[in-house]
């Protein structure tokens, strides 16, 4: 490879930076949308940096990350918008890396001299991969929807994760002294990110194994692996940190660390646990076939996205839709093993990458798919980690095809050619897919009428867009869809919570106390419920049903500086200053800034007495 040519490599992955921010440029006016009120907008422990110090909670650099958002620019959404974009396109830059680096490995480097191929084909394909991961519509739930910055944070540190184990291992399988310095640098750089992934979602947990098959792939299945002990003992760290992940769920209930990340996280962390000893494991799996086949078909044509989808779950293998699923899907897995074990005897380098990136696709659809059963079965974020494998499978496939026509003297396609041939063609279509997907995102009601219109029938999509109604005002479409949310279920608290906040706005107070009450019977532990139902107490003037509903809510959570605030207010309409003062300066120590307000008003009204 010339000079030239191999600075024109390197520079390449440079271009993704400005392509990534103008896809996404259309993301960064976005508002706050769905769950971000709750893990964003209502989360007190953001506020604050100080609230960071316990670094046991589960999900804790990506709560770590909003409360860093916050620091810089408050509630603006455009600062998290643009850290998920810039998030996003670092995680395309490190897709490119990680095929490159590949290609830098013994096996594959000797296996592209072995077979006498353009020595650029690899860094075209992994250019491909990156653009066609940096511009797939089905990216857009993990960047443009904040809240999931839980998936594209956790990727970054994975996907690094492997990308300088890789080069630490090319150091290691080198000569004895060369690169001493690199290879420990890279090595503990890679378990650092490892580290850090499993403390951003649990789908990190699966990345030792990748590690493990990346070691084997590309390393052990030649003879330039270096010595069985060396290879072991270099995994054994990243295998230590399998037990993050499970201590950072169950360890409050082991008497082993806390709940760091507030009380969100641990909303979270106990939700988590609920649903994985109330769904049943086998249904759980047989539905997955359907939705990893629903995973693929979204890649490969990415029509009928959906912010939440209604999926029904699947009865029994023997139904017609399953049992076809499943059966794809073994064929699958086991086309990509016969391709591996075929590939390494024949020295095909991009079959073996093939291989690697079906199995990384399945290995890191794992944990959501398989091992921990999940209340929602399906949501587009979760692909996004395992479209990094599917993604490169199917460009690799396309290279190969190339590949194979210019070795039987069929077609002479040189791999620039092919990978400036399939960036034309795919990438118009790609970004104008992410435009329409953001042109939504951009507005809530737009984004569930979307959801609503493919999910008639799922009643939570009703309530949401109830919320997103209320909050512009329109009460009489808000009261309709809450109520529509309560004919498909009678039993929801969130739809006679929604409901009863829109009854108070309309002044039926008597109602709003009725739909009110039984939010809290279906959910005791439900704090906006008894505040909401507070606040319609205080509005008719029963201050003692008040108070007690906002201390109820204040047991809940004890950091919720909303219920602090008005329980104050409520104290000083009984003339109860000092408890008033009390509760007010709490809630604004909490940072709740209109009872900063309150308190000043409050004090000011104390001096002139």
């Amino acid at each position: 490879m010339t000079h030239s040519r191999s600075v024109y490599i390197k520079l390449l992955p440079l271009l993704l930076v400005p392509l990534g921010i103008f896809i996404y440029a259309g993301a960064l006016g976005a508002p706050f949308v769905y769950d971000d009120k709750g893990y964003i907008l209502q989360n007190e422990t953001i506020r604050s940096l100080a609230n960071f110090t316990d670094l046991s909670g589960t999900r804790y650099l990506a709560f770590l990350s909003f409360a860093l958002n916050y620091a810089a620019g408050g509630l603006d959404p455009f600062g998290y918008h643009l850290v998920n974009v810039l998030i996003h396109t670092a995680n395309a830059v490190l897709v490119f890396f990680l095929i490159t680096t590949a290609a830098e490995t013994p096996l594959l480097r000797r296996f592209v001299s072995s077979r006498e191929l353009p020595r650029d084909v690899i860094p075209a394909a992994a250019f491909v991969t990156a653009l066609i991961f940096l511009a797939h519509p089905v990216q857009t739930q993990a960047v443009t929807y904040v809240t999931q910055r839980f998936a594209s944070l956790a990727t970054m540190f994975y996907l690094a994760a492997v990308v300088f184990y890789s080069r630490a291992r090319v150091y290691f399988s080198g000569e004895p002294g060369e690169g001493r310095v690199r290879r420990w640098l890279f090595y503990s750089i890679a378990l650092l990110s490892t580290l850090m992934a499993m403390k951003t979602k649990e789908i990190s947990f699966t990345l030792p194994f990748v590690i493990a098959l990346y070691d084997y792939l590309f390393f052990q299945a030649g003879p330039a692996g270096g010595p069985w002990a060396r290879r072991t003992l270099l995994r054994v760290p990243f295998y230590l940190t399998l037990v993050v992940i499970p201590l950072s769920l169950l360890g409050p209930e082991l008497g082993i660390g806390g709940v760091g990340g507030g009380d969100t996280a641990e909303v979270l962390r106990a939700k988590q646990l609920s649903e994985a000893g109330e769904l049943s494991r086998y249904l759980y799996t047989l539905t997955q076939f359907r939705v990893i086949v629903t995973y693929m078909r979204l890649l490969v044509y990415p029509a009928g996205q959906s912010i939440d989808y209604y999926y029904p779950l699947s009865g029994s293998l023997l139904e017609p839709a399953t049992a076809a699923s499943a059966a794809f899907i073994v064929a699958f897995i086991s086309f990509a093993l016969y391709a591996a074990l075929r590939s390494i005897r024949n020295r095909s380098p991009l079959g073996v990458l093939f291989s690697f990136g079906v199995f990384w696709f399945f290995i890191t659809l794992s944990v959501e798919s398989f091992v921990v059963p999940i209340q929602d079965v399906i949501f587009e974020q979760r692909v996004y980690l395992p479209s990094v494998g599917f993604i490169t499978a199917a460009v690799v496939a396309v290279f190969y095809m190339a590949c194979e026509l210019g070795r039987r003297g069929v077609a002479a396609l040189r791999p620039a050619t092919v990978a400036v041939v399939l960036a034309a063609l795919l990438l118009p279509p790609l970004a104008y897919g992410v435009g329409q997907r953001n042109r939504l995102w951009n507005d809530e009601v737009l984004l569930l009428d979307d959801a609503i219109a493919k999910s008639p029938v799922k009643h939570r999509l009703y309530y949401a867009r109830s919320a997103a109604l209320f909050d512009r005002g329109e009460l009489d479409r808000a009261l309709s869809d809450a109520e529509r949310a309560l004919e498909i279920n009678p039993d929801s608290p969130d739809a006679y919570n929604m409901r009863g906040i829109v009854r108070a706005a309309t002044g039926a107070y008597a109602e709003a106390i009725e739909d009110l009450t039984r939010a809290v019977e279906l959910s005791p532990d439900d704090k906006m419920a008894f505040h909401n139902r507070g606040l319609s107490y205080a509005a008719i003037g029963d201050y003692a049903s008040a108070l007690s509903d906002y201390t109820t809510a204040i047991s809940l959570d004890p950091a919720f500086a909303l219920a602090y605030n008005d329980r104050g207010v409520a104290y000083a309409r009984l003339g109860m200053v000092e408890a008033a003062t009390k509760d007010i300066r709490i809630s604004c120590d909490l940072g709740n800034t209109t009872a900063c307000e309150n308190l000043a008003t409050l004090t000011a009204s104390a001096a002139a007495r």
